[in-house]
């Protein structure tokens, strides 16, 4: 009989796990009121396609999720494209590495949540599954940050903030996108200190598909909240429906680190109710959003600051790669876009610039591939619009995020995730 085997794979190596040296993981910590990862292994004597998600999956067949059982509290999304669940091709005596995006919402913690995580064959033939415990953190402190959203018709705030101030909020420590511990866990507060207040203030223009989200920082006292970066690009649909824009804030070795989410879940969302009362226009822009974004997805940048809210380090993701750079505060607002491409796949490599290592046809005749500078030759010269990345090929957006005149050091870009 053919089968697959699903492991989570935390901070303890899955090689350990495997050698019998760890007890396999069948439970982690969710992330009260935010999202973290799930990283999982797939092995198995199957060999062909395997489709992997968690159960019970969305009866919505245009929003492209999956919930813990009898709660939807707990949100699992992914990203690809792939509207069936995570999808890899197995072959046998082989280890693919997926994740899950795990969101919670609501107004309380429970103790506990459930779910079941099944491998299908193309033909969504069950081939194996994994009964999987979500808990709430131990000690998990009394007071945290709230996220409130303060909505009107094309202008947004979500602010992030301690709502009881005669307590000091905790926040938990950084966690790894792409290596998450297997248990969250709160910075002390005399070592954190008050979490500064945060503030996205998202701006969504239908009419010509120009988005922007202001990301702000202020601390207790301030007398005015200071402007950490601006996000522009291929966001406008994210932004139609608040649940698919979110942050979450971290300690991290003496700094802070803002992790900004934007989603690509809902196919339908021209449909839904919070486009009522749009104009005919407004809504057929939406629709055609819809038609033309790889959904799902999902896009992170990571913004680490010092206590006096200046950047210090950056954080993003570009074709299954992770990328840092450090960053010297010129009195500047960071600049940061996701941008709408078409067939276009580089990975930012070498200390003095970029290194594309997969492009396309488009890329490989421009002089010079190996050695450019993000964003002004290789991103800027293919722009469609000052939003959009177009290379050859007709297919739906991917997201690409990137920072403007940033440039990544090969010591600090991983190497491809999903090897592990």
């Amino acid at each position: 009989m053919t089968n697959i085997i699903l492991s989570i794979v935390s901070q303890r190596t899955d090689q350990d796990i495997a050698l019998g040296i760890e007890p396999p993981i069948d439970s982690i910590d969710y992330l009260p009121f935010g999202t973290r990862s799930l990283k999982m292994a797939v092995r198995g004597d199957f060999r062909g396609e395997v489709i992997v998600r968690p159960e019970p999956f969305e009866t919505d067949p245009e929003r492209i999720a999956s919930y813990a059982a009898e709660s939807r509290a707990i949100k699992f999304s992914w990203g690809g494209g792939w509207e069936r669940g995570v999808e890899l091709e197995n072959k046998p005596g082989t280890t693919k590495y997926i994740f899950f995006n795990v969101t919670h919402r609501g107004d309380e913690a429970a103790e506990f949540y459930t779910t079941t995580i099944f491998a299908f064959d193309e033909d969504m033939e069950e081939l194996g599954r994994l009964e999987v415990t979500l808990n709430r953190p131990e000690n998990l402190p009394e007071t945290l940050l709230t996220a409130e959203w303060q909505v009107e018709d094309t202008e947004s705030d979500l602010v992030i903030e301690n709502k009881t101030p005669a307590t000091v909020a905790q926040v938990p420590l950084y966690m790894a996108r792409w290596w998450p511990p297997e248990k969250v866990t709160y910075a002390p507060v005399d070592v954190a200190g008050p979490p500064p207040k945060i503030t996205l203030n998202c701006l969504r223009n239908v009419g010509d598909g120009f988005s922007i989200v202001h990301i702000m920082a202020e601390n207790e006292g301030d007398p005015q909240p200071r402007m950490l970066a601006r996000v522009d690009g291929d966001i406008q649909f994210p932004l139609v429906d608040g649940r698919q824009i979110t942050a979450d804030l971290y300690f991290m070795a003496g700094h802070w680190a803002l992790r900004l989410w934007f989603f690509w879940l809902d196919k339908g969302v021209a449909r839904r109710p919070q486009t009522r009362g749009r104009t005919v226009e407004e809504r057929r822009a939406i629709e055609r959003w819809s038609l033309d974004q790889e959904i799902p997805d999902a896009e992170r940048l990571d913004l680490v600051f010092n206590k006096e809210l200046n950047l210090v380090y950056l954080c993003t993701d570009l074709h299954w790669h992770e990328m840092w750079a450090p960053y010297e505060n010129r009195g500047e607002v960071l600049q940061a876009s996701i941008s709408a491409t078409k067939k276009l796949e580089v990975l930012i490599r070498g200390a003095a610039g970029v290194k594309i290592i997969a492009r396309s046809e488009a890329e490989k005749r421009l002089p010079d591939p190996d050695r450019v500078v993000i964003p002004s030759d290789i991103v800027q010269e293919r722009l469609r619009n000052p939003h959009q990345v177009q290379a050859e090929g007709d297919i739906t957006h991917k997201h690409t995020p990137f920072f403007h005149d940033v440039e990544f050091d090969a010591e600090l870009t991983s190497s491809d995730v999903l090897k592990g």
